[in-house]
């Protein structure tokens, strides 16, 4: 008879064990494709994070400044990289941001998501020049404005008359 309450404790001290296993650290899911987070500049990118929380949780985003990215409560990511991010001479820039979902019983979930943007060269722009007279059978020089003829990555333009 004695051995019956020490059994039940054991019994009873097993169920708590079971019953702590049993939390689940949940995660953050993310699209799963390789090189997701891979994109050039003015590339947009979309996808919705979610949880493997059956409960709901409102989603937050750290160290972005300046990046105009835009992420919602429920998730929703959108950024569109613009071309002054990464220059001709860096050509790859990595930038890590901070992911957070929290839930009402104030756990929460923290990931930092590090995306790697390419440079992409734009053309030069060329305007249209002003009309110009030139002298038949002599040397002619006409500089250029540069509202007429430019490059928005700021890379040198080199003109050659044939």
């Amino acid at each position: 008879m004695k051995l019956l309450p020490l059994f039940c404790f054991c019994f009873l001290l097993s169920q708590t064990i079971v019953a702590q296993e049993k939390e689940v650290q949940h995660e953050m899911l993310f699209p799963d494709s390789i090189g997701w987070n891979t994109l050039n500049e003015n590339e947009p990118i979309h996808f919705r994070v979610t949880t493997t929380s059956p409960k709901e949780a409102y989603f937050s985003l750290e160290n972005a400044n300046g990046l105009n990215i835009q992420f919602d409560s429920t998730g929703n990511f959108f950024w569109k990289p613009s071309f002054d991010l990464v220059d001709r001479v860096e050509k790859v820039k990595e930038f890590t941001v901070i992911l957070q979902a929290k839930w009402k019983d104030e756990n929460r979930i923290r990931k930092p998501i590090t995306f790697t943007v390419n440079h992409v060269n734009r053309p030069p722009v060329v305007e249209e020049l002003p009309i110009f007279y030139v002298k038949q059978s002599a040397l002619n020089n006409y500089q250029l404005p540069s509202e007429y003829v430019f490059d928005p990555d700021g890379d040198p333009i080199v003109i050659k008359a044939i």
